[in-house]
């Protein structure tokens, strides 16, 4: 699911910019070292996309100490990736991987 219409997965012009942003995502996340294959596989398919989905979707969690290193990374990734980077943007992500998150984690 996208969360609003600032993805334009079907406009050339954005679908332009967005190949060549990503070079310069690919590489940070390349130099990084923290992301598996299969993980910047999913960076990508969230890049071009939007589908908030691709994220949460579960895959290889890696712990330390018990806690996950998924949530965190779910949210570097939109606040980094999300092509609208207002501050009520950045309000609604973090929302939505703290509070929503854990309500739908808490439940039976």
């Amino acid at each position: 699911m996208r969360s609003d219409q600032v993805w334009k997965p079907g406009d050339k012009e954005w679908l332009k910019q967005r190949k060549a942003e990503w070079k310069v995502v690919y590489d940070c996340l390349k130099i990084n070292g923290f992301y598996t294959a299969r993980q910047i596989k999913r960076v990508k398919e969230y890049f071009f996309s939007g589908d908030e989905d691709i994220l949460t979707q579960p895959y290889e969690h890696t712990t330390i100490e018990g806690l996950s290193r998924f949530r965190p990374l779910c949210l570097v990734v939109q606040l980094w990736l999300h092509p609208d980077t207002s501050q009520e943007r950045w309000d609604l992500i973090w929302r939505h991987l703290t509070v929503d998150y854990q309500e739908k984690e808490d439940e039976p």
